[in-house]
């Protein structure tokens, strides 16, 4: 039997072989899980790093989002404060506005004297509030009192809805009130006054009349009666509808005047032509 023969530079080749790529095998095999775990730590950081810009740009978004929400609320809040400062305001020009009108001015007319008095170096005249007109007054001061708590100047403003509005109603109703008595009023005054001047008419034809009237003390006295009910009526102490009742007590008791001397004068009342009957006519008008 036959021996093979051995090629040197073939086993020689081989060798080498089996040294150079049999390590690189198994290197290369060894290098995959190597290889596997530096790739999935890899992939996990961005994974890692890509939830976590996810979740910044999120919670940043909300951020923004909640502090454009309060800035608006704080917007809306401090623009309603403003507006009810501002009909605060309002309210208390209402209220400055009745007062100068229960004086018998405006604020516009009280701000031209002031000017003229700082010009001339005079002093402002004062203020007169007519008698009939207290009631209001005090009403009013009442209001005055009550806003005083809610603030007296724009930046002080503590106003709240509800309170704001329930003053604004009691002024707006002041108002009304004050308008319709003050209308009603001036109304009944130049009526009184008419009957005034015609009492006094009627008065001095009296004396005219009778000759002996001027020695009557109940005659004398009448002017005086009549002076004191003109001064209640020019100065408005009372309102023109309570004081109709002294100019209808005037009244009477200038027919009882006029009753007596008929009498004293012809014992008996006198016929249709007789002066107490035109009084008596007269009185007659005014009472309808």
């Amino acid at each position: 039997m036959s021996v093979p023969s051995i090629d040197l530079n073939t086993l020689l080749s081989t060798c080498v072989h089996a040294l150079v790529v049999y390590p690189v095998l198994i290197c290369g095999l060894m290098l995959v899980p190597v290889m596997t775990v530096w790739i999935f730590y890899l992939l996990t950081g961005w994974r890692n790093k890509a939830v976590h810009q996810a979740v910044y740009r999120a919670l940043k978004a909300e951020y923004e989002r909640q502090c454009e929400d309060q800035r608006l609320a704080r917007m809306a809040e401090g623009k309603k404060q403003y507006e009810l400062q501002l009909a605060l305001h309002s309210v208390w020009e209402q209220v400055t506005s009745l007062s100068h009108a229960f004086h018998g001015t405006t604020p516009q007319i009280e701000a031209d004297l002031w000017e003229i008095s700082k010009l001339f170096g005079a002093l402002m005249p004062a203020l007169v509030l007519p008698e009939c007109y207290r009631p209001f007054y005090v009403e009013l001061m009442a209001i005055a009192r009550g806003l005083t708590h809610l603030g007296t100047q724009i930046d002080s403003g503590r106003a709240e809805g509800e309170d704001l509005d329930f003053y604004q109603k009691w002024v707006e109703e002041l108002w009304a009130r004050f308008r319709l008595f003050e209308l009603k009023n001036n109304n009944q005054q130049r009526r009184l006054q008419h009957r005034l001047s015609e009492i006094r008419a009627l008065h001095t034809s009296l004396g005219k009349h009778y000759c002996l009237a001027m020695y009557n003390p109940a005659y004398q006295r009448f002017p005086g009666m009549l002076h004191i009910v003109e001064l209640m009526l020019e100065e408005s102490s009372v309102p023109a509808e309570q004081l109709s009742e002294h100019v209808t007590a005037l009244m009477k008791q200038l027919s009882k005047l006029a009753v007596s001397f008929e009498c004293e004068r012809y014992g008996f009342l006198n016929g249709e032509d007789s002066f107490l009957n035109l009084l008596l006519k007269s009185c007659r008008v005014h009472s309808n």
